[in-house]
């Protein structure tokens, strides 16, 4: 962990061996910004612009305000849970989807549609008699 303290920020300093010289930062804090009703052994990580990492009781909180979140990685990204919910009012896939289970949307299942495909007939006509 790393900052760049405002001015006014507190510091607990201590002098190796007793030598002014040779002073280091121990702790740097500013009470300003600071986030309050932590409860015990919660951990948490922040800025003075609102963002904020928290590890809580029952949850990891990352808030970002209104900056953009970038997880890059050289390799894989692997993400293991019971469930995923991404809220989101618009989503964008840059690359291909694959999926090894079921899509679906508010109409119904792909596999329905494309069993729907398979079988359908025309019986003559340009439109297909069944509804996808």
């Amino acid at each position: 962990f790393t900052s760049e303290p405002h001015l006014g920020a507190e510091v607990l300093a201590a002098s190796i061996n007793g030598d002014r010289n040779h002073t280091i930062a121990v702790i740097v804090s500013d009470r300003r910004y600071r986030i309050k009703d932590l409860k015990d052994g919660e951990v948490a990580i922040y800025d003075d612009l609102g963002k904020v990492v928290i590890l809580k009781r029952e949850e990891i909180l990352v808030d970002a305000k209104d900056s953009p979140v970038t997880v890059q990685s050289g390799s894989k990204v692997t993400i293991k849970a019971p469930e995923v919910l991404v809220d989101a009012a618009n989503s964008t896939f840059t690359g291909n989807i694959k999926a090894a289970g079921e899509i679906e949307d508010k109409k119904g299942t792909m596999s329905a549609m494309r069993s729907t495909f398979n079988s359908h007939t025309h019986n003559g006509g340009y439109r297909p008699d069944q509804t996808m």
